[in-house]
C-alpha cells in the first residue's frame, strides 16, 4: 500500500498486509508513505512480513499509530529523512530492529507543530535494536516499553528521553556520539551487560 497525496487516512480495521521480503537496496514495505507527503494517518494494520513493514520516507507530517507489525529479519517501522512525525501505541515483534529512524527532524518538544514524538510503543525482543536512532534532531522518545536495546548515534543532537523502560535486553540505553537535552526517569532492568552506557556523548 503507498500513500503519495496529502492528508490521507488510511485505517487498517485490524486487516493484515502481509508479504515477502524483497531485500534489494531499499527493500519492499507493507505500507509506504513517500516526500513530501503531511498530515497522514496509518493505523490499526497488522503488518507481516516486507522488508520495512511500515516506511516514511522523506515525510513533513504524520502519524503512524496502534499497528501491530511484524518482520522478521528486517525493519519494522522505518522513519527516514522524516519530520514531525509521530510513531505511537504501535506493538512491535518478530523483526531484526523495531523501529529505526535516520536523519530525522523535530523541534526540541514532545508535542506540538514540528515535534518528532516516539511514545506508547511496545517493543519486543529483537534481533538488533528495539529503538536505533542516527543523526536525529530535536525528537522525543517518552512511556515505551522495550525487551531490546535503545541506542541514539551517529551525531544525534537534542534528544529527550523520558520514562521509557527496558527489560531483559543485552544492553539497555546505549548513547553514543551524541547530545541530549534531557533524560529523566527511564528504567533498565535485568539487562545482561549495561543498564545504561555513554560513548563520546
Amino acid at each position: 500500500i503507498s500513500i503519495a497525496s496529502n492528508d490521507i487516512i488510511l485505517d487498517g480495521a485490524g486487516h493484515t498486509v502481509s508479504g515477502d521480503n524483497w531485500n534489494d537496496l531499499e527493500g519492499n514495505s507493507g505500507v509506504y508513505v513517500s516526500q513530501p507527503v503531511t498530515g497522514f494517518v496509518i493505523k490499526n494494520f497488522n503488518v507481516e512480513g516486507f522488508h520495512n513493514g511500515i516506511k516514511a520516507y522523506g515525510t513533513q507530517s504524520g502519524t503512524i499509530t496502534g499497528n501491530t507489525v511484524s518482520s522478521p529479519d528486517t525493519i519494522a517501522i522505518n522513519a527516514y529523512g522524516a519530520r514531525a512525525l509521530k510513531i505511537t501505541d504501535n506493538t512491535i515483534s518478530n523483526s531484526h530492529t523495531g523501529i529505526l529512524m535516520y536523519n530525522v527532524n523535530g523541534n526540541k518538544e514532545c508535542s506540538g507543530d514540528g515535534s518528532f514524538v516516539v511514545s506508547g510503543n511496545n517493543v519486543g525482543t529483537m534481533g538488533s535494536a528495539g529503538m536505533r536512532s542516527l543523526n536525529a534532531n530535536g525528537i522525543c522518545f517518552s512511556n515505551n516499553t522495550l525487551e531490546s536495546y535503545f541506542s541514539i548515534e551517529f551525531d544525534s543532537k537534542d534528544v529527550i528521553i523520558k520514562n521509557n523502560q527496558i527489560t531483559g535486553s543485552g544492553n539497555g540505553y546505549d548513547i553514543g556520539s551524541s547530545s541530549i537535552l534531557s533524560m529523566t526517569d527511564n528504567t533498565s532492568n535485568n539487562n545482561l551487560y549495561n543498564g545504561f552506557r555513554f560513548t563520546d556523548s
